[in-house]
This record gives structure tokens, C-alpha cells and sequence, in this order.
């Protein structure tokens, strides 16, 4: 008899704590601001997960710096990773 497979997403589905959100949070972060992510594409996936991220923990703060994170990675023309430091740096404050 074969067993019976789940569908694929259902398999891959796990659900993180606050605790391991906030800490997965921390890391982008600080890969963000130590310039980890220097390339536009790694940029805008790094601001993808904190905004996805920070709008659960703390929605007060995403209000506050979503538009300047955007912002950053407005023009993949004239994208600086040092104009995204400061903005991804700013999700923990």
C-alpha cells in the first residue's frame, strides 16, 4: 500500500515564535547594517523579510520606516548599499 503525500506546501509550512521571529528579525538587520546584503537583488529580498516580519512584531515601528526602506531600493539604477543601511539599521530601534 502507498502512503498517502501531503500536498507540497502543506509540507513545507512551519510556524515561528515571537521569540524566533524577532530573532530572525535581529539578524537581517544587522546583516543589513554590517552590509551583507550588497548587491540590489539581496537588498530588496533583505527588506522583503522585514517588512513581512516587522509588521507582525511591532506595527508601530514598520509604519515608521517602511517608506524609508522602500525608498532606499527605490532605483535599482542608482541602488548604494550605503543608502540602505541606515534604514534596514533602524527596524530594531
Amino acid at each position: 500500500m502507498v502512503a498517502k503525500r501531503r500536498p507540497l506546501h502543506r509540507q513545507c509550512q512551519q510556524a515561528f515564535s515571537a521569540k524566533q521571529r524577532r530573532a530572525l528579525l535581529h539578524r537581517i538587520t544587522y546583516g543589513g547594517k554590517s552590509g551583507l546584503f550588497d548587491d540590489y537583488a539581496a537588498a530588496e529580498q533583505a527588506a522583503f523579510a522585514v517588512k513581512l516580519l516587522l509588521r507582525e512584531l511591532n506595527p508601530k515601528r514598520f509604519s515608521q520606516i517602511i517608506g524609508t526602506l522602500y525608498k532606499s531600493l527605490a532605483d535599482e539604477d542608482e541602488s548604494d548599499i550605503y543608502r540602505f543601511r541606515n534604514p534596514i539599521g533602524e527596524a530594531l530601534n
